[in-house]
């Protein structure tokens, strides 16, 4: 992860869907909104795409609505990622928060 830090792509993430649900998007555009802004990230990088779209399932869980395309493409993501590839882009303290957050994320999806 050559932009931000795995802690940091989080917080940026949930600070631009509570600004969009400020702006008086629903969680449904607010999802829309922050996979157009982050369109580059999700295309080059593959971890980056994950934590992502982990961030929209738990937003859109938390506010009550997880948009169907959302869903699918973290299940797909959880069901191919190499932890051994991104484990080699993260620090000792993000491989543990990477593997709680597809923990908790695979328990919202189920």
């Amino acid at each position: 992860m050559d932009k931000w830090s795995y802690k940091e792509l989080q917080e940026f993430i949930l600070e631009d869907i509570e600004e969009f649900l400020g702006d008086g998007l629903d969680i449904r555009q607010a999802s829309s909104r922050v996979q157009v802004e982050y369109a580059k990230s999700i295309k080059e990088s593959e971890l980056e795409k994950l934590i992502i779209y982990m961030a929209l399932c738990e937003e859109g869980v938390k506010h009550g609505f997880l948009r169907d395309d959302i869903k699918e493409q973290t299940q797909e993501l959880l069901g191919r990622i190499d932890l051994g590839y991104c484990d080699q882009q993260l620090s000792d303290e993000e491989r543990l928060k990477l593997r709680d957050d597809i923990k908790r994320t695979l328990s919202l999806l189920s």
